[in-house]
């Protein structure tokens, strides 16, 4: 097995016999695979697969693939294409003579990947016994610098409760450490920037550092430090996004880590569903929610204002009726469309000012899709047979 270390994408083909990595796929165009009377090719390869073993995730390894035409008649390499999306080469050489040998070499670059990895190679060939050949690449990655979690998820949050959550970063590097982090807001686009918060995330969740110790992984020793996320106990109330961890290290050759942060701040006021999802919804066609706001305590409030931001430009109306019997304790929120006709994303905010203490202004998301229906989710209608009365 041969290693280089060298930086490349994902799975790359760097040629045959000399070839140049430029392209993603190299191809040959298209043509009969061996004339009916012509002496036919045999590829054979002496092995269609290469395990690296444990390797870490900083530089890329390679092996050569060698095979040889062993048929009477011209082998032609059509295609070779990686399962990655991976830089393949354009080839100097793609014809080979009966007996004649060549050489696939194949890159594989772990960066961002950790853990076991399975990937193919795909060859097309003029060999009519074998036009597909599958190549297979594993590698246990190993990577330089990782974190225990990709995202930080309060889930729902019990009013006055301030839970708090743990990520642990880790290195490789005997002096290896996390020199700062920070809750920020996560950047967004022009199109959605009404949605941001308008609280101060690093107030509402405080970041502190907890232990730093060795750690012995698959044979390596990382050294670990314990970073602690800290919800306020008087957070605002309602879903907490658009925010994120940032955490920075002192090991140069890896990224810092910006893991996003969730949570959704339950209080005396309290919307079903907790979450609205409009769901796919058909061009043109009508559709109509209902959002419950109620008071967990049955305890009369007002609504005093109701903001409705919408960040895709569709025309969605909405209506607000106390419920009857509640006795002020509960309201219904209706959103209804006589149809969106273009196509794409819907989001939209209600922010709900309300009388209740700490509670005064309560931020409310929905999104959806406006998508065709599937027309392999359409049965057509067969015709009715008509039933003849009986005797007729």
């Amino acid at each position: 097995m041969n290693r280089r270390i060298t930086a490349c994408a994902v799975l790359g083909l760097v040629g045959l016999v000399g070839g140049t990595a430029t392209g993603q796929v190299l191809q040959e165009s298209a043509s009969p695979l061996v004339a009916s009377n012509a002496a036919p090719p045999s590829v054979v390869f002496t092995e269609t697969g290469v395990d690296f073993g444990k390797i870490g995730d900083e530089s890329r390894v390679e092996h050569n693939f060698e095979f040889k035409n062993v048929g009477k008649g011209e082998l032609v390499i059509r295609e070779a294409r990686g399962s990655c999306g991976c830089t393949v080469p354009t080839l100097s050489k793609k014809t080979y003579a009966p007996g004649e040998s060549g050489t696939l070499q194949v890159f594989f670059n772990p960066a961002n990947r950790s853990g076991t990895q399975h990937q193919t190679v795909t060859v097309q060939t003029n060999d009519p016994k074998h036009p597909t050949i599958r190549l297979t690449v594993n590698a246990e990655v190993q990577p330089r610098t990782m974190a225990d979690r990709q995202s930080m998820s309060f889930g729902f949050v019990a009013k006055g409760l301030g839970p708090t959550m743990d990520v642990t970063v880790s290195g490789i590097e005997e002096g290896f450490d996390v020199t700062k982090a920070w809750v920020e807001l996560t950047p967004v686009p022009d199109s959605m920037k009404d949605q941001l918060p308008e609280w101060d995330p690093a107030k509402v969740f405080t970041v502190t550092m907890g232990e730093r110790a060795p750690k012995a992984v698959d044979g390596r020793t990382y050294q670990e430090r314990i970073v602690h996320v800290t919800m306020a106990k008087d957070a605002p109330i309602g879903l907490l996004r658009n925010v994120r961890l940032v955490v920075e290290h002192n090991d140069g050759q890896a990224k810092r880590f910006e893991l996003p942060i969730l949570a959704t701040q339950l209080g005396d006021v309290t919307m079903t569903p907790a979450r609205l999802s409009l769901g796919r919804v058909t061009p043109d066609t009508p559709f109509e929610k209902v959002v419950i706001i109620r008071s967990s305590t049955n305890t009369p409030f007002e609504i005093t204002k109701l903001e409705h931001l919408t960040t895709s430009g569709q025309a969605i109306e909405h209506f607000l009726e106390p419920i009857s019997g509640s006795e002020g304790a509960a309201y219904k929120l209706t959103l209804k469309s006589d149809g969106i006709s273009s196509q794409g994303a819907v989001r939209g905010q209600f922010r709900i000012h309300t009388n209740v203490k700490d509670e005064e202004i309560i931020n409310y998301n929905y999104v959806g899709a406006v998508m065709p229906t599937r027309a392999a989710n359409l049965v057509p209608t067969q015709p009715m047979t008509p039933v003849k009365p009986a005797g007729g």
